[in-house]
């Protein structure tokens, strides 16, 4: 199967799911550094914690909507065989 074939809601969880994982990586970059919460110039703040928890959260959310996709089901394999091509699809690589 070419990799312009998955199906589009698949492609869109794929996206979603990328979307997400920047959205984490982007919170957590506003985090201070540990070495400077350790030797206490900075805190991590209440905000800061429920942030990171809901992007974490949005992301996990996001990726099993990928991994559970009922395509899956049809691909020999499944999902951990063909993560790759479905990332490239996602991205416009394929």
């Amino acid at each position: 199967m070419a990799d312009s074939e998955f199906p589009a809601d698949l492609i869109a969880a794929q996206r979603a799911f990328m979307e997400a994982d920047r959205r984490v990586q982007e919170v957590d970059a506003d985090w201070p550094l540990p070495t400077a919460v350790a030797a206490g110039e900075a805190v991590i703040t209440t905000e800061q914690h429920e942030a990171l928890d809901t992007a974490r959260r949005v992301r996990l959310d996001a990726l099993d909507a990928v991994r559970l996709h009922p395509f899956w089901g049809t691909e020999p394999g499944g999902w951990i065989h063909r993560k790759d091509a479905l990332r490239r699809a996602a991205s416009g690589s394929a």
